[in-house]
């Protein structure tokens, strides 16, 4: 399994704590996350050009690393985890979606209030649904599973960075529990549409 983007390796650990039946190994562009990252296994690695033989992976995992990749490189870099992946490997990914209004709504009244939002820069992606599928096709993907996910407590959980009025309540658990429930919730209506803040994808390399 690589967990790509893989940043402190979070989501890795989480990934080899499930079982002991395959190796996790953590790649990721910066050598400072790769220095703190806790995997036993980890490389430094740019997406565009994977250190990996072709065929050589059953699963390649991501949270939050595609939209760091500029639209013009999006193609390049599902095609190199297309490379490395073996016949039925399976690519699955977590990213940040802006399909939601809401998330139109704060991109165009809130960036400018909170700084330290900021305009996403010229080496990122702005990600919509449409264009995940369509890069995921070029690449020669087959696509399994969409889901949007990250509603209202997302916002309120996952923001308190932004908004410091947010941290102490979600610090409480019951709080915390209440909202990621709603979330649940909503996650299986199609008000999830409108109000996600991201997406949960998995595509496969075809057998041929």
């Amino acid at each position: 399994v690589l967990d790509l983007f893989c940043g402190h390796g979070d989501l890795g650990m989480l990934a080899q704590e499930t079982g002991d039946s395959f190796t996790v190994i953590g790649a990721d562009f910066s050598n400072a996350m790769i220095k703190w990252n806790t995997l036993r296994k980890k490389t430094i690695s740019d997406a565009l050009m994977l250190p990996f033989a072709e065929c050589s992976l059953d699963t390649v995992i991501i949270c939050g690393g595609l939209h760091h990749i500029r639209e013009s490189n999006l193609h390049t870099a599902l095609k190199e985890i297309f490379r490395v992946l073996k016949p039925h490997g399976v690519l699955s990914f977590f990213e940040p979606i802006d399909d939601a209004i809401i998330v139109k709504i704060i991109r165009k009244f809130f960036y400018s209030t909170f700084s330290n939002l900021g305009e996403r820069g010229n080496d990122e992606s702005i990600l919509y649904k449409d264009l995940l599928s369509k890069e995921l096709c070029n690449a020669k993907f087959e696509r399994i599973s969409f889901q949007y996910i990250g509603n209202i407590g997302y916002a309120l959980l996952s923001q308190t960075d932004i908004l410091n009025i947010l941290r102490k309540p979600a610090q409480n658990k019951l709080y915390a529990d209440i909202l990621l429930k709603i979330d649940i919730m909503l996650n299986k209506t199609f008000i999830s549409r409108l109000l996600s803040f991201g997406c949960i994808m998995q595509a496969r390399r075809p057998q041929k």
